[in-house]
């Protein structure tokens, strides 16, 4: 799986090229001269039936929209199926085992053999897909949870349990937390980096300290789209890593139900609204089809996908932007963590309307690996 999805999804003219032909250069250059904006949507654990357009029973209208006016991937295969080795892949085209962080090798076995878990990480002098991005004149941006390691807190007194999350103390190391996080995204490639999670929310033990392992979609959709309005005016294209911690747990109902201005960043003075409709919405919403409870996040999720989908049609980028969108791995069947095709299997499609053909499904076998060169080829880089 060297070979990049050109072929199968960028730039296609007449009828799709086979799997490991190599893509017409002059459809190319006569379909587009400008760098297309990437938007790059990677959920947490959601698994098939948080899908419509794989069959759910879940609601995503703009979800199901992007998909069904795009290309699924039938076949999309990530080289690990927990989340830490699949993000790593994604933003650098590599195997998880390629890392060389002293952490990583600490796990190795007397005989030599890589144990890839949640271990893969950055070196100092690492090259990324967003830093080859920056310099082919991408703005790029980081939204959610990044989970791969080397985040660096602020310095000084953590945050103890029982603490107040209103205490202006407390907001003051978590935002100096969001600051920190935010500098070290830098070296990775990204410029705008905002609305961070170290990791998994119910892992966070400062976050856990105070209450705000919880799941806010608001607060994460108000970072998108800020984002967004920087590059509103310029010239030179964007690339957005909008990671979600939805679907994984904690159980989003739960913080659906729960206090809204509870943030990463402490309580709020009042809740985030205006960017996507209201946790009340939400659950009005799942209550009238029926829904269980496990599946009323992605109601939640699908909304913040609307308000960046809105975002763009008021910039009037939408045209020249690809949507893509990548489940980081598997969630089948209990299969998270093993090499059952159920942990394997990632729910992935590609969406930029007369670019990519509406309404098709391919089931050649593509890789998290295959992004990477993908994005740069379509950005005119050789890596």
């Amino acid at each position: 799986m060297n070979t990049t999805l050109k072929s199968l999804v960028v730039f296609v003219v007449g009828p799709l090229l086979s799997w490991g032909c190599v893509a017409d250069t002059s459809a190319v250059e006569s379909t587009s001269a400008k760098q297309p904006n990437i938007i790059f949507i990677i959920t947490d654990d959601q698994r098939r039936d948080e899908l419509g357009f794989l069959g759910g029973k879940a609601v995503t209208p703009t979800t199901d929209r992007l998909a069904n006016g795009g290309m699924v991937f039938e076949n999309c295969y990530v080289t690990s199926s927990v989340c830490t080795p699949s993000r790593y892949t994604v933003l650098t085209g590599q195997y998880a085992s390629r890392s060389e962080t002293a952490f990583f090798d600490a796990d190795t076995t007397a005989e030599g053999m890589t144990r890839v878990t949640w271990n893969p990480g950055f070196m100092p002098d690492q090259t990324s897909l967003p830093m080859v991005l920056q310099d082919a004149g991408y703005t790029t941006g980081f939204i959610g949870k990044w989970h791969i390691g080397g985040m660096v807190r602020a310095p000084g007194e953590k945050i103890q349990p029982g603490a107040d999350p209103a205490d202006p103390k407390v907001i003051e190391r978590l935002e100096a937390n969001q600051a920190s996080f935010a500098e070290v995204l830098g070296t990775r490639g990204f410029d705008f980096a905002s609305r961070t999670y170290a990791g998994n929310p119910d892992d966070d033990n400062e976050l856990k300290a105070v209450g705000l392992n919880i799941h806010n979609m608001e607060w994460l959709t108000e970072g998108a789209l800020e984002f967004l309005d920087s590059t509103a005016g310029k010239d030179e294209p964007f690339f957005l890593y909008f990671s979600t911690t939805l679907t994984h747990s904690p159980k989003p109902v739960q913080s659906l139900r729960g206090d809204p201005t509870l943030t990463p960043v402490g309580k709020l003075d009042r809740p985030i609204t205006g960017v996507q409709p209201s946790r009340e919405d939400v659950m009005r919403r799942a209550r009238e089809n029926n829904l269980p409870d496990e599946l009323w996040g992605t109601i939640w999720l699908d909304d913040g996908i609307t308000a960046i989908v809105n975002k763009l049609e008021e910039l009037g980028v939408a045209d020249n932007t690809m949507i893509v969108y990548f489940v980081d791995h598997g969630s089948e069947y209990q299969s998270k963590g093993t090499c059952y095709e159920g942990g394997l299997v990632a729910p992935t499609f590609f969406y930029m309307p007369g670019t990519i053909p509406a309404g098709t499904t391919q089931d050649a076998l593509i890789q998290n690996t295959d992004f990477a060169p993908t994005f740069l080829e379509m950005a005119g880089v050789e890596a």
